[in-house]
């Protein structure tokens, strides 16, 4: 062997190892933290033991802190968390750094300046903002928060319900943060509150990620993640929802006209009047926004959860509360201090958030110079954090600390007067570090204090809550990622189309679904699959026979509501552990599959520089990636090595399907996904599609609920009954709309100029009718969707939503007898029964499958689609003022034709409609629309499409047949231009009843569109 200075190879190539260690353990590994006294396992010589470390604190991370906590007490310590080592400093430390340590010495915006919410640092706007107009304005809110509580209340708890409290608080939560934000506008606009809802979660999931990389990498790193567009289209919905209300009031603002008004009392209006120099840009506005709203929904909503859960399992604080809630209320109304006056319910409150701590630690800080205390000295480079949940639990600071005292806070404030302020919900301190300290205390916390209490308060004075029948304990909490749901396990094995499944599962709305590509970079995700591969597979020499809990599961999967690609090796366990998900299957034949397999991923893991990895780079980047995915291939095909997977894996295959099949119980959906076969993007909405149809088209539904509501006694009465009876109305009413009938009442009415009282009822009483008729139609066409949502019959019940329906029609006609025009009931009465008759030959077409011709479909079409479009215009013209009242029947007529048309070609065109009520949905209502009529009648020798229409199949690739063959018989370049035609027509007609009317050609201009 060669030498040097009389040296080996090998012993140069071991120096040089060493050195090289000693390089990167000086350089790399971050500052030297080794005078402080360490908790749990350390990362070792050059972070050779960080995975190890970070390991024992996934697992024993509660634990680990805890008794730390006690040995130091009153000083530091340091611990390997998941993402880096940090400096945990006592509660007695926060009064001196707030004394004495400059604010420039720390950073806590390094998590999140990568992600889009990197506009929030440039300014101080949003904290100003809250600061003072949110705190000196909360007198102004309270009455608009219990509006919007009380109304999105009745929406999710329609008289009696078992329902998951984390969907329905998020969302009540969201829309009373809302309210606040930007008035009834925003708080009612379907597509922000999902934003609202979801963005915490999602910002929160991007910046874990990012801290596993650099800092000098994370703004090159974040566009590749796949939650950076997820982030972007919430950004994207932020702008387009707040940008035109933000230039509408700096253009107000700007100008004299608002001097004779009392200005809104939102957010919008207090930044507006705040923001200088750039921050007037109105996107730059509502960027700000987003970031507002996550700050306002997501602590709010896991504190009103938690009091909830704590609630049901305490159940004799309920009467005390609500009869506190009572009394305040019938001495204050819906004030401030109403709210103020509510000293127990902010009690329970607070020892519920004591509890239930959502993290282990917080007043996370990066040191950015290093900082001397008094006797620990912080060194610059390093991370702090204080142990939160730990303090909360001190017997030395609450006596009998693990045993739940809802009147704890309220027995101390009520003990001397020097306490009265000192344990409010809002008060911060040493010992209570839920909303920060100091100077970087969150400035809302008054406003989310107040917010918590009106929705709590509506639900103590509105209903009886309690456990579901079975139920006597609160679920448990989950320590990372939040407080999502399992609904979904897909539990097709990897490239069998999961990926495309996946991507099905978000379009379709469900939150955090986990598949592998998503989580490569998720290093506490690798350490527990390494761990559970030991507990699974005895072929593994690893074997543990370890049986890994539920709170163990929830580290990887607690904060998601679907799970796909690696969770199939571990299919029997997670179906047990999570035993209310809805399971599914994606197969491919198998000759495709494992040569993909053996193509991509056995390729990928056992080759040399995978050798590489898993003995040098693994160990010392503190990684399990590529070593946990060799476990889970050997031992899920019960193999030794790569030839043994090969040999095994028909057989393993096989056994896998029948696997899920006997464990889970329950008939199995099968999917047979194209897209990762194929590389055909139309694979992707196939999926969505068939799940659109299955039992799995509503992810805000699970088999298992955690909450039961009833209504109280109080509440039994007339008004109390009538919420429940509109319930699935005053559902599908609260989801906008095109609103396209009410464009055209206010066209006519330039024409017709009807008295503002007559012309709201008018709009009601047509409101009312479209919308119950809205209700029916979906029941008697079996319609999964309307306006994006389930249709009101999947969440509420046919005969409830029928009699729903019904019930609108009766109070439309009672509203109707409020007009002067004694023709009235009788002009109401003669087009709803139109509405019915061509409501009934539209049936009789579809059940005995026979097709019309065009003229009886435009005759029915001018009964049922024009029927509330001429009984609006009917009873305006008897309302009229003027002298002279222009017949608008004829042009109406034209207009429902028109506008039914349309609606038939964009069903089969536009995709905008499909994410609305689904693709190609008339061709699965088997409905015979105008094109297909006339592609029908073309050919009447080929049945082909006929028997597609009788079959009303959910199959995309047979409607994309139907429609090919639709479009082959030129029926929708004919329809095309009918509808071309009839604009054309209708702008003649509106020219010829009078003055040019500009609102009636802005209409027609939309519907060219």
């Amino acid at each position: 062997m060669a030498k040097w200075c009389g040296l080996s190879d090998s012993v140069l190539l071991a120096i040089a190892v060493v050195f090289s260690c000693w390089v990167f353990s000086k350089f790399f590994t971050g500052p030297d933290l080794s005078l402080i006294p360490r908790a749990g396992k350390g990362p070792g010589f050059c972070g050779l033991g960080a995975a190890e470390a970070k390991r024992d604190f996934h697992v024993n991370g509660s634990k680990i802190i805890n008794e730390a906590y006690r040995k130091y007490k009153g000083s530091a310590f340091v611990v390997q968390t998941l993402n880096t080592e940090r400096i945990v400093l006592s509660p007695r430390y926060i009064e001196e750094i707030s004394r004495n340590v400059p604010d420039a010495s720390f950073s806590v915006a390094d998590g999140l300046r990568e992600t889009n919410l990197d506009v929030v640092f440039a300014s101080s706007l949003h904290i100003d903002v809250c600061k003072t107009q949110l705190s000196q304005n909360l007198h102004r809110l309270i009455a608009p928060l219990n509006d919007e509580a009380s109304f999105w209340l009745s929406q999710r708890i329609p008289g009696r319900a078992e329902l998951k409290a984390y969907h329905t608080m998020v969302r009540v939560i969201s829309a009373t943060a809302s309210r606040m934000l930007g008035g009834t506008t925003v708080s009612r606009n379907q597509e922000w509150l999902e934003t609202a809802a979801a963005y915490s979660m999602d910002v929160v999931s991007v910046a874990m990620k990012l801290r596993l990389y650099p800092a000098a990498l994370r703004p090159l790193i974040f566009p590749w993640l796949p939650g950076s567009k997820i982030l972007d289209h919430h950004l994207r919905t932020t702008k387009f929802v707040f940008s035109p209300m933000f230039a509408q009031r700096l253009a107000l603002q700007s100008s004299e006209k608002q001097g004779d008004h009392e200005k809104p009392a939102d957010m919008i209006q207090w930044m507006v009047d705040s923001a200088s120099g750039t921050d007037r840009d109105p996107d730059v506005l509502a960027h700000n926004m987003l970031f507002m709203s996550m700050a306002a929904v997501h602590t709010s909503s896991a504190t009103a959860i938690h009091a909830l859960f704590d609630l049901c399992a305490n159940p004799e604080y309920m009467e005390p509360l609500r009869d506190e809630a009572q009394g305040a209320i019938r001495e204050h109304g819906w004030t401030l201090a109403a709210i103020n006056t509510m000293k127990k319910l902010d009690s329970f409150m607070k020892e519920s958030q004591r509890l239930n701590q959502a993290i282990l630690m917080t007043f996370n800080r990066r040191v950015v110079k290093t900082v001397q205390l008094s006797d620990v000295t912080l060194p610059a480079g390093s991370y702090i954090t204080m142990p939160s949940d730990a303090v909360a639990r001190d017997p030395e600071i609450y006596t009998d600390p693990e045993t739940f005292d809802g009147f704890r806070f309220y027995d101390k404030r009520m003990s001397s007067r020097a306490d009265a302020n000192r344990h409010q919900f809002a008060t911060t301190g040493p010992e209570n570090l839920a909303f920060g300290y100091g100077k970087t205390a969150c400035p809302g916390r008054f406003f989310a204090t107040a917010q918590i209490k009106v929705v709590l308060a509506n639900l103590l004075l509105n209903y009886d809550i309690s456990f579901p029948t079975g139920q006597t304990s609160r679920p448990a909490n989950v320590r990372k990622g939040g407080l999502g749901e399992m609904k979904v396990l897909a539990l097709g094995l990897p490239r069998t189309g999961s990926a495309s499944l996946a991507e099905a599962l978000r379009i379709l709305g469900y939150k955090n679904v986990h598949h592998g590509l998503n989580n490569i970079d998720n290093k506490s995700d690798w350490l527990l699959f390494d761990r559970a591969a030991d507990a699974s597979f005895s072929v593994l020499p690893s074997y543990s026979e370890e049986v890994l809990t539920r709170q163990e599961w929830d580290q990887v999967f607690g904060s998601c509501e679907a799970a796909t690609d690696l969770a199939s090796f571990f299919a029997p366990q997670l179906v047990q552990t999570y035993p209310h998900a809805k399971v599914i299957l994606t197969i491919r034949d198998f000759d495709a599959w494992f040569n993909s397999i053996d193509e991509t991923i056995i390729r990928l893991l056992w080759n040399p520089m995978a050798e590489i990895v898993v003995r040098y780079a693994e160990p010392l980047l503190g990684v399990k990636s590529t070593t946990a995915g060799r476990k889970l291939f050997l031992g899920f095909f019960e193999a030794r090595n790569v030839y043994e997977i090969r040999s095994n894996a028909l057989r393993v295959y096989e056994r896998h399907h029948r696997t899920i099949q006997n464990t889970s119980g329950k008939d199995v959906p099968r999917l047979l996904p194209g897209a990762e076969a194929n590389g055909e993007n139309g694979g992707l909405l196939s999926i969505a599609e068939a799940i659109r149809h299955s039992a799995l088209s509503d992810p805000s539904t699970t088999d298992s609920e955690d909450v039961s509501f009833s209504m109280t006694e109080d509440d039994a009465l007339p008004e109390g009954n009538i919420k429940i009876i509109t319930g699935p109305f005053d559902y599908l009413r609260a989801i906008p709309g095109k609103n396209i009938r009410g464009q055209m009442i206010g066209a006519f009415n330039a024409w017709l100029d009807v008295p503002p009282a007559s012309l709201d009822v008018i709009t009601d009483t047509v409101n009312m009718l479209h919308i119950a008729s809205l209700l029916v139609d979906d029941i008697e066409d079996g319609s999964s969707l309307r306006r994006g949502v389930p249709a009101a019959h999947h969440i509420f019940g046919t005969p409830q939503t029928i009699n729903s329906a019904n019930y609108v029609y009766f109070r439309a006609l009672q509203e109707v007898q409020k007009l002067s025009n004694p023709k009235a009931v009788e002009i109401f009465t003669e087009e709803l029964l139109e509405l019915h008759l061509g409501q009934g030959m539209d049936l009789f077409w579809r059940d005995t499958l026979t097709c019309p011709s065009e003229k009886q479909y435009l005759d029915m079409v001018e009964k049922k689609t024009g029927g509330l479009f001429r009984l609006a215009v009917r009873l305006m013209q008897g309302e009229a003022q003027r002298d002279y009242v222009p017949n608008c029947v004829p042009l109406v007529n034209i207009l429902g034709v028109l506008f039914q048309i349309r609606d038939d070609y964009q069903n089969l065109t536009d995709k905008a409609y499909y994410d609305s009520k689904g693709m190609f949905e008339d061709l699965t209502e088997g409905k015979f629309s105008f094109p297909t009529i006339h592609s029908i009648r073309q050919d009447r020798s080929n049945l082909q499409l006929l028997h597609i229409l009788k079959m009303k199949t959910t199959d995309l690739e047979v409607k994309r047949y139907a429609v090919k063959r639709i479009e082959n018989t030129g029926s929708l370049e004919y329809t095309r231009r009918v509808i071309l035609g009839l604009i054309c027509q209708a702008r003649v007609m509106s020219d010829e009843i009078g003055e040019r009317n500009e609102q009636v050609h802005a209409l027609l201009d939309m519907l060219a569109q």
